[in-house]
């Protein structure tokens, strides 16, 4: 179903006008929407360029995020877990007691090293992508081709 919302006919328009009192930066405010099947990621994420509508995509380590700005400037996230999302969350779960105590030692080392990290299809996008769409700075930026 995801795999549908940008078609030939896709407009980067705003339809509503622009959500310009929401916080500019995405990781302040934005959707995020599961998508069971990475291949409809990949599949977004193809139309998407093909499309020339900016868009970025992070390897969490325990999920892959693809991120795009709407038409009204909101950024939405199309997320995608882990096939073994459940031991994952159940490792974590299990060492949490351990990662606080540590935080409250001032130790804010990461822990992530610990975890083996999923390797997808897509990489991560280049910085200056990720910037360019997740912490917008202008308008412009998240509109695509005139």
């Amino acid at each position: 179903m995801a795999a549908a919302w940008p078609s030939s006919n896709f407009s980067p328009r705003p339809t509503y006008g622009p959500a310009d009192n929401l916080p500019q930066d995405g990781v302040e405010h934005h959707i995020a929407m599961s998508v069971p099947e990475f291949d409809d990621i990949a599949r977004l994420k193809a139309t998407f360029d093909e499309l020339d509508y900016p868009n970025c995509g992070i390897n969490h380590g325990f999920c892959y995020s693809l991120y795009v700005r709407d038409s009204n400037g909101m950024l939405v996230e199309f997320v995608s877990d882990a096939p073994n999302e459940l031991e994952l969350n159940e490792a974590a779960a299990a060492s949490a007691h351990q990662a606080l105590a540590e935080w409250n030692k001032k130790n804010y080392s990461s822990n992530s090293h610990k975890q083996s990290p999923v390797n997808y299809p897509l990489p991560t996008s280049p910085r200056e992508d990720i910037v360019t769409v997740v912490h917008r700075t202008s308008r412009r930026q998240h509109l695509g081709p005139s």
